[in-house]
């Protein structure tokens, strides 16, 4: 069957949004947006995700969301949802649009694609294995809706921690900041067994452009930044605009203070501010100290999903195959 995969319009938004209602049905979940919400965080003038839809005799039939990202490899892509509807499926449409996806990231240098993947697709996990993605067994996502979000503010401690420093503040990181940042992250890699692949000049080039690729909060003791929060914005299938941590990181002389706790508040207010309905977070097996700061704030693990990354030196492997 001849399909054509292209970039998707604004005029494709109401199909793309009952292709959406269909995958909802299917996995359970409930719609929180509407082809307005498509619209106008699709095609503004910073769009929040990019689609393309597959197309069977002018008819969308498919499609693929998906949203820049970044990470201590730097640019990055982040895979939301591929779907086909059930009438068209078995004809290659979902590999051809998965193929799209990983030919856009390489064209665009990105250093990481991302993509989550219920564990029970095991057929799938082997398929993206052999493109040269890498499961990640040992880590979870943490995440919370808007009602957990209002709830764990609602409940939010006014107490402070003792703690015996004289001035602490949490504030939004500014081009400055990035020289301690920077020393943060490669000290997070370092304990988390990780690769730093990025520099303080990627930070002040892909966090304070017209377009930026993150943002952050620095945690300043005593006039001296000591712990970070790095985030993005993300956008879900069903939910809408959310925002993902990609790394909290204070350095261990001013941890047990609870200024983690703290700026996980800082981002959890700035959230619900902005109407954002969901807040995640990928965290190792092993770091129990994250963990516990996440369940705090009311985050919980969301079952049987694998994150599966893949780098851009095994995507170039890959597609030159």
């Amino acid at each position: 069957m001849d399909f054509l995969i292209k970039e998707g319009e604004v005029s494709d938004m109401p199909t793309v949004l009952e292709l959406i209602k269909e995958l909802a049905k299917i996995t359970g979940k409930d719609v929180k947006i509407d082809v307005y919400d498509l619209i106008k965080d699709g095609f503004s003038l910073n769009p929040l995700f990019k689609v393309f839809v597959a197309e069977i005799k002018r008819e969308i039939v498919g499609f693929a969301i998906f949203y820049r990202a970044y990470s201590t490899n730097g640019k990055s892509m982040i895979l939301e949802d591929i779907f086909v509807s059930k009438k068209y499926k078995n004809f290659g449409i979902g590999l051809s649009l998965f193929a799209k996806f990983l030919n856009v990231a390489r064209k665009n240098g990105m250093k990481r694609l991302e993509w989550t993947l219920l564990d029970k697709h095991k057929n799938l996990l082997k398929l993206y294995q052999k493109s040269g993605g890498k499961i990640l067994w040992d880590t979870d996502v943490y995440s919370m809706d808007e009602h957990d979000i209002k709830k764990a503010l609602k409940h939010k401690s006014t107490k402070s921690k003792k703690n015996p420093f004289k001035q602490v503040i949490i504030r939004k990181g500014e081009k400055e900041d990035m020289k301690d940042v920077i020393k943060l992250i490669i000290e997070a890699s370092i304990y988390k067994k990780t690769s730093c692949d990025i520099d303080i000049f990627d930070l002040l080039k892909d966090g304070f452009s017209e377009d930026a690729y993150f943002s952050t909060y620095v945690l300043e003791v005593d006039k001296k930044v000591v712990g970070m929060l790095l985030y993005y914005t993300t956008y879900s299938t069903f939910k809408g605009k959310g925002v993902i941590i990609e790394e909290l990181f204070i350095t261990e002389k001013y941890r047990r203070y609870g200024f983690g706790q703290e700026l996980n508040y800082k981002l959890l207010e700035y959230v619900q501010k902005n109407n954002m309905k969901r807040i995640s977070q990928a965290i190792y097996n092993f770091d129990d100290e994250t963990i516990d700061r996440s369940k705090y704030v009311g985050a919980t693990v969301v079952k049987g999903l694998k994150i599966i990354q893949i780098g851009h030196k095994a995507l170039d492997k890959f597609i030159n195959k």
